[in-house]
């Protein structure tokens, strides 16, 4: 059957405007459309397309059931909007309008922040793109609202969230997680979408899940018996397999690089940024004093002193520009790189962690086995003492047992209750005491075998997923960081062309200028000057 036979929509028929993009839009235009994203004439980041058209994909009516074909296709997710929105009684917040095909949905911080927390836990062998952070201590003490509603804080978040969804938008498995075309419908509550499933079935601790899908851990007991290890706690035997050796590894050389980054190339390009806006500010005021004086002087050098004022001002805005596109080119994809470095250790550390669990579920598999032989052991000498006091019952005459009591008891006088009721919480203390004594411990013995038992086939259960998981976590793990690799090498070719692009047209430009300057003050006569 052909692609026609298929086509809901007909040739003459008019397609939805959700699916209205050319094909052109969506195609590379040189071999660089590959990398993981380019750099826009603003230095901003920017995904490319891939060369699938839009208009292959056959689209349905419903809207969040077209979102996967659109990413598919290579559809493009923007944040066009960010502004302040006084919605609702909870007082004003900043969202962002996001725009995909021809749906629009306004999301605030906190509402990206939960998504991907959600995505982080649906996934957790996943590398899952990173968000900006929130404001330092910092800024909320001088002054939340005032941090919340600056500029260039709304315009970097905005470039980042998008960013964080155009990564999310092209991941080979987070592309088609339902919770994330939620997020870009408009007619669906996201607050509705976090306490519905999955995300409602996550359990507390993703450790007592299967990584492949933790919501269905919901009512497994399998799961829910495996120990969770201490956050520091390590495996006491090191795997020397290659995957392993890989990996930790990799977790080794991402805590150093992500040090390096943070506390050297993250420091010096902020002292970088502020001495260039220092000295641009210098230039300003120099441009703005040589315009100046060249009001007060002859006019035949009025024009060359004029020029070197302009000269001034050009190298201001051409400095004022570097440190823009420096900030977008290189300081926004470094501390990108920072954040995944972090994300990556994260996952890391889970896959360490499932492998500690693996060994304590083994631990505590053998220590439940020794408890029931024991506890068998002890239900086999009661058996066996039961049987012979039975026996001595059976075989000795009853006359020749002594009386356990006097055939006439005396008359004793009744005990009085009111020498123990004048005691204040008596009666629930004997009540607790009560209830600590075992009554009945051989029924108390065949219980603790029974529950013991069903441990033990529960944790021999889990024992087998557990290893089963691992092995899954170790080759998704793999497989992401293969892709990692690959798309750090190209973003870091991508970050390094783009910070040498923007030092080139900030050269350029004050070259210019300052040639112009120099030819106008060799024009002058020598004689003019004295």
């Amino acid at each position: 059957m052909s692609y026609e036979d298929n086509n809901p929509f007909g040739e003459d028929e008019e397609r939805p405007s959700f699916l209205s993009q050319s094909q052109h839009d969506n195609e590379p235009e040189d071999a660089s459309a590959a990398a993981p994203f380019t750099m826009h004439e603003n230095h901003v980041p920017v995904f490319p397309k891939p060369a699938r058209s839009i208009s292959n994909f056959v689209g349905r009516c419903q809207r969040i059931d077209q979102i996967p074909d659109y990413l598919e296709a290579g559809g493009s997710i923007s944040i066009v909007d960010a502004g302040k929105n006084n919605e609702g009684s909870g007082g004003s917040f900043i969202s962002y309008t996001i725009r995909t095909g021809d749906l629009e949905v306004r999301r605030r911080y906190s509402e990206f922040e939960s998504l991907r927390a959600s995505l982080a836990r649906l996934y957790p062998c996943l590398i899952v793109p990173p968000i900006p952070e929130k404001q330092s201590l910092t800024d909320y003490t001088a002054g939340t609202a005032k941090a919340r509603e600056d500029v260039a804080t709304i315009e970097h978040r905005k470039r980042m969230l998008e960013q964080f969804l155009r990564r999310t938008a092209v991941h080979k498995i987070l592309k088609y997680e339902k919770t994330f075309h939620k997020f870009l419908d408009s007619n669906v509550s996201w607050s509705e979408v976090l306490i519905s499933p999955p995300v409602s079935l996550l359990p507390k601790n993703i450790l007592r899940a299967p990584p492949s899908d933790p919501a269905k851990a919901h009512g497994d007991l399998a799961y829910a018996n495996l120990p969770i290890p201490a956050h520091t706690s390590k495996a006491s035997k090191i795997a020397s397999d290659p995957v392993s050796t890989r990996l930790l590894s990799v977790e080794k050389t991402s805590k150093d690089f992500e040090a390096i980054l943070s506390s050297t190339l993250e420091k010096t390009n902020r002292r970088i940024l502020k001495r260039f806006g220092d000295l641009s500010v210098d230039y300003n005021e120099l441009g703005a004093n040589y315009n100046a004086f060249s009001l007060s002087e002859a006019p035949q050098i009025a024009g060359s002193i004029e020029k070197l004022g302009q000269a001034c001002d050009e190298t201001y805005l051409a400095m004022a520009n570097l440190g823009f596109s420096l900030s977008n080119a290189f300081s926004e994809p470094l501390g990108e790189q920072t954040q995944m470095l972090a994300i990556i250790r994260q996952v890391l550390k889970y896959r360490r962690q499932k492998m500690t669990q693996v060994e304590q579920t083994g631990d505590l598999l053998q220590q439940k086995r020794e408890s029931l032989e024991s506890l068998e052991r002890s239900e086999v000498e009661a058996k066996r003492i039961d049987g012979v006091l039975n026996q001595m019952t059976h075989d000795t005459p009853a006359g020749e047992f002594p009386p356990t009591h006097d055939p006439q008891p005396q008359s004793s006088p009744p005990k009085s209750k009111t020498s123990i009721g004048g005691f204040f919480g008596l009666g629930k203390l004997n009540h607790a005491i009560h209830s600590l004594t075992d009554t009945d411990p051989a029924l108390s013995r065949r219980n603790r075998i029974g529950s013991t038992k069903e441990l033990i086939s529960s944790l021999e259960v889990a024992s087998q997923n557990s290893a089963r998981d691992l092995k899954y976590i170790d080759e998704t793990i793999s497989a992401e960081i293969d892709e990692w690799e690959e798309s750090r090498r190209r973003d870091w070719s991508q970050l390094t062309a783009s910070v040498g692009n923007s030092y080139v047209e900030w050269a350029k430009k004050c070259l210019e200028s300052w040639e112009e300057t120099e030819r106008t003050i060799e024009e002058i006569p020598a004689r003019e000057f004295f």
